[in-house]
C-alpha cells in the first residue's frame, strides 16, 4: 500500500503543478486511499493499544480527526466542536463508521473543555482514555493538553 499511495502522491502533485485545485485532487485522489489504509491498518507509534475513551477536538478540516479517531480506536467517541465544526459531525461518523458523541463549545472556551474532560473522567472511571488534540482552534488544542496534563497526569 505505501507504493500505491507514494504513486498518488507523484500524481497528486503533478496534478496540481499543472493548475489543478489542490483541495479537490487531495479530496479525490488522495483521500480515499489514505482512509482506506487507515481502516484497515491504523499508522500509529508507538502501536496502537486499546483505549475505553478517546477525546478529540474537531476544526474545519477532518481528515486529521478522522485519522485519530481511527488510530485510537475507542468503544466511546467524543468530540469537542465549535458551531462552525459542527458540519463535519456526520462526515466524521460516515468516514470512521463510529458512533460519535457531540459537544459543543467556544472556539476559545478553554473553560468548557476543563468542565467536558473533568465530566468525562467521572463517567468513564479507571479507562485507557486518549486524548488528540490535533485539529480545532490552538484554544481548543492548548486547552485540552492542559486539561490531560491536569486531570491525567498522575505523578
Amino acid at each position: 500500500m505505501d507504493q500505491v499511495l507514494e504513486s498518488l502522491w507523484q500524481a497528486y502533485k503533478e496534478a496540481v503543478r499543472a493548475g489543478g485545485n489542490p483541495q479537490a485532487l487531495y479530496q479525490e485522489r488522495v483521500w480515499p486511499a489514505l482512509l482506506e489504509l487507515w481502516r484497515r491498518e491504523p499508522r500509529v507509534y508507538p502501536s496502537r493499544q486499546p483505549f475505553a475513551v478517546s477525546i478529540h477536538t474537531l476544526g474545519t478540516s477532518p481528515e486529521a480527526t478522522v485519522l485519530a479517531v481511527l488510530g485510537a480506536g475507542a468503544e466511546k467517541v467524543y468530540v469537542l466542536h465549535t458551531p462552525e465544526s459542527a458540519s463535519f459531525l456526520s462526515r466524521l461518523r460516515q468516514e470512521t463508521g463510529k458512533d460519535i458523541y457531540p459537544l459543543e463549545i467556544g472556539k476559545s472556551d478553554v473553560g468548557a473543555i476543563y468542565r467536558h474532560v473533568k465530566d468525562l473522567l467521572e463517567k468513564h472511571p479507571d479507562v485507557p482514555v486518549v486524548l488528540d488534540l490535533t485539529s480545532g482552534t490552538k484554544a481548543m488544542s492548548a486547552g485540552l493538553a492542559a486539561a490531560g496534563f491536569f486531570f491525567l497526569c498522575r505523578v
